[in-house]
């Protein structure tokens, strides 16, 4: 199959003489831009009105998929033709001037009004969103952010055409040996399903700018991201995700878990909040509450996306390896299980713990009657969850949740229970603390909330570095002010380096200097709260803590 399947023959004929130029087109068509540029896209010849256009110019646009299997990877063996929905679509002139522009429908269809006797262009643009200014688009980073771009040119004579036309994929059955112009659309589609959800919520949802940028030079090797050194896919503050596609070793434009994934860590950015230190995570990692949260949030978000629980990542030669396989509606850990310290494998730290319970809460399992669906999920996320004083993990989630309308309390901690996560506060539970309390009164706190040496931790991951992102590898403070004014807040290392972070409305942790006294000045009402986090830079470190009030000084 070619760069497009087309029922006319007329425009099949057309190929032969448009085909170098679409080729080229489809891959820096306009470009310009990066680092969160949102206007990647020239500005358009505006014109909306087709002068005499009496004829009706309608059809399809589809793009050529291929499921994920556990078994066999990437099942190239049955290719599906989808639609291309939700894409910004273009009639234009042959020298390029814009004559109309819309969005596919959920079917994939478009429709223009079309002068009778002219040579036109449909361009289908791989951007959701009004025409005029999409929010989302799929780019080329290795070609400075260029659109991925669909040209189709069509012959109109006097009576109302259907013009179908599909993205291929480049497969020929053993390798990548053509363009490969479905992969974008493929992206897209788990974009627009993504979207989908959050406006089952919120019908008035607006989404911020997004760039997703894929190319099929992007490999698991960190560099240059203009060379396609992205080393894994993921998403990044400044609002861009990055998609691998290094066609025999890791491609994930098929794999559509990982592209809705990423696009849940979007979501947490613009529209709830993350204190997340990221950095590398896995199923049986004893993580820090933040981490943990937004990786199991993620991996559940999938699979409320797609409606499928099993989560799947292929990589490999000619895409057959399966390199993740999660089932998020599953207990995945026998409620005994141990890591080597002793510590349950389930419980807040946990990513797995995370999803499971997650999904449980959005979609009734076979062991429990539960079923909330996503919109008070999205409600706990946007609301309450996001303004909490604490660190963002499962119990300002779950704090959140239940200050909610209709929600059955006890069920939710019963499924909270069942992976090991106890009942609690915004903070943490009431039976596991893991916040030590710093008094207003300048007294200098030198034991954590268990009685020991103020000190962060490699219990269950070695620190090395800012990611230090494995449970106690920082420690986590409250504090209330007795009375308004400026306190200081004053962490003294007794050897090594330490980090401040402090947790923002604004999706912000902001990072103190990299070594020795590290302070943090705040205004404060009198009973206002808030929270704090230590960490260490390169080994565990130990240090004191003291909170006092110092009049002036956090005007200087």
């Amino acid at each position: 199959m070619g760069l497009w399947s087309s029922s006319s023959s007329l425009v099949k004929k057309m190929l032969s003489l448009w085909l170098l130029t679409i080729l080229v087109l489809l891959l820096v068509a306009c470009g310009g831009g990066g680092n969160g540029d949102t206007n990647l896209v020239e500005e358009p010849k505006a014109s909306t009105v087709v002068p005499g256009a009496s004829v009706t110019l309608s059809g399809k646009a589809t793009y050529t998929s291929y499921s994920v299997k556990p078994e066999i990877g990437l099942d190239y063996s049955i290719p599906t033709e989808l639609p291309i929905r939700g894409a910004v679509v273009e009639l234009q002139s042959t020298d390029g001037l814009v004559l109309s522009q819309t969005n596919t429908s959920n079917e994939g269809v478009y429709q223009f009004q079309v002068a009778p006797e002219s040579d036109v262009v449909i361009v289908v643009k791989a951007a959701l969103g009004t025409p005029q200014n999409p929010d989302t688009k799929v780019v080329d980073n290795t070609q400075q952010q260029a659109l991925y771009t669909l040209f189709m040119p069509v012959r109109v004579r006097t009576a109302d055409l259907q013009q179908d036309f599909n993205a291929d994929s480049g497969w020929d059955g053993q390798q990548y040996s053509s363009v490969r112009a479905a992969a974008p659309f493929a992206i897209l589609d788990t974009l627009y399903e993504s979207q989908k959800l959050v406006r089952s919520a919120d019908s008035n949802v607006l989404f911020p700018t997004l760039l997703v940028n894929w190319s099929e030079r992007n490999i698991p090797f960190f560099g240059r991201v203009d060379k396609g050194e992205i080393g894994t896919s993921y998403y990044r503050s400044d609002r861009q995700i990055y998609i691998l596609g290094a066609a025999g070793v890791d491609t994930d434009e098929y794999d559509s878990h990982v592209i809705a994934h990423e696009w849940a860590h979007y979501f947490e950015h613009v529209f709830s909040r993350s204190d997340t230190l990221g950095g590398q995570h896995g199923l049986d990692d004893i993580l820090d509450p933040t981490v943990a949260f937004s990786e199991g949030l993620g991996n559940a978000f999938s699979a409320m996306v797609l409606n499928d629980p099993l989560y799947l990542d292929s990589n490999g030669d000619q895409q057959k390896m399966i390199a993740i396989s999660i089932d998020v509606d599953s207990n995945s850990r026998p409620d005994s299980a141990r890591v080597a310290s002793g510590i349950p494998m389930d419980g807040f730290y946990s990513e797995a713990s995370i999803h499971e319970l997650l999904y449980d809460l959005y979609d009734r399992s076979t062991d429990e009657n539960l079923q909330l669906g996503f919109t008070p999920i999205y409600h706990a996320l946007v609301g309450k969850h996001k303004n909490s004083l604490a660190f963002t993990s499962i119990f300002s989630f779950l704090d959140a949740l239940l200050t909610l309308n209709n929600i059955d309390e006890s069920d939710v901690r019963q499924l909270a229970l069942s992976e090991n996560i106890h009942d609690g506060d915004q903070y943490e539970a009431y039976t596991q603390r893991i916040y030590t309390v710093l008094s207003s009164d300048g007294t200098r706190v030198e034991q954590d909330v268990d009685g020991d040496e103020l000190q962060t931790w490699e219990i269950y991951g070695r620190i090395g570095g800012k990611a230090n992102n494995k449970l106690y590898n920082r420690l986590f403070f409250k504090y209330s002010a007795s009375s308004k004014g400026c306190y200081t807040i004053k962490i003294m290392p007794k050897s090594g380096d330490v980090f401040l972070y402090v947790p923002t409305q604004e999706n912000l942790i902001d990072r103190s200097g990299l070594s020795g006294n590290e302070f943090y000045r705040i205004n404060l009402d009198a009973e206002q709260s808030g929270s704090l986090a230590v960490g260490s830079k390169y080994a565990g470190t130990t240090f004191t803590a003291q909170m006092s009030l110092t009049p002036g000084e956090c005007d200087e």
